[in-house]
């Protein structure tokens, strides 16, 4: 289903590069997102892996399973043992092996594996059947719900923008027309620093620049990389 924020991206205004109102700053940066990597909470071989790379997933959303056959027989001997003291009324002794169930069904649940937030799988390091070990890391996401712009900006412009200021993102299409996205700046570094750049010129070698970063609403289209430009 096309949420609200979809609807508003399908009619949002394409404007070409030349399009753009006189004095507005432009300043080129990327996209990127919080990536996560999820590790195995268990010991025991991949039995599942549901996940694919590049896919969308929803918060909650099962991801992998490991092996739960030898937890499920302890809790099943650990279940008989209980049943018995109760048979034989032999209630005080029952406390310490509800401890051990509580914990094992703790273990079983820990072995699927479910998305923390909605987000894109980048990477899985692990094929179905083979064997984990608890902390292994098995796949990355990056969260799609919120995603950032990151510009460097040079000191004689950083005066015309600051932390809360409400901003424009232009990501430019193939056929040269862009999408604007509305941003937030999140924060500006204190101090300056050398753009970084894999190729250093006369000019640039002694210019400093600011980092900026912008918060922007996602509907799942952007993705950590892309190329854009920051508007102010």
């Amino acid at each position: 289903m096309i949420n609200k924020f979809s609807l508003i991206m399908l009619v949002v205004t394409l404007l070409f590069a030349g399009c753009k109102n006189e004095g507005d700053k432009n300043f080129y940066g990327n996209f990127q997102s919080d990536e996560m990597v999820l590790p195995s909470t268990g010991t025991g071989k991949l039995q599942k892996l549901i996940a694919e790379e590049g896919v969308i997933c929803n918060e909650g959303d099962l991801l992998a399973v490991i092996d739960t056959t030898i937890l499920s027989l302890e809790r099943s001997k650990v279940k008989s043992s209980l049943k018995a003291l109760q048979e034989m009324g032999m209630f005080s002794q029952m406390e310490p092996l509800q401890y051990e169930l509580r914990i094992l069904e703790e273990r079983i649940r820990l072995c699927y594996i479910k998305a923390p937030v909605r987000a894109r799988v980048i990477k899985i390091n692990f094929r179905q059947g083979e064997y984990l070990f608890e902390g292994s890391p098995l796949l990355s996401v990056a969260d799609v719900n919120r995603i950032y712009f990151v510009a460097w900006v040079p000191g004689s412009d950083i005066s015309s923008v600051s932390a809360g200021d409400s901003v424009k993102i232009q990501y430019y299409m193939n056929d040269d027309s862009a999408i604007i996205y509305k941003g937030r700046v999140l924060n500006i570094s204190e101090r300056p620093q050398f753009i970084p750049s894999m190729v250093q010129t006369r000019g640039n070698r002694t210019d400093q620049h600011y980092k900026v970063k912008v918060e922007v609403s996602n509907n799942g289209t952007l993705k950590s990389g892309m190329p854009g430009e920051l508007v102010f």
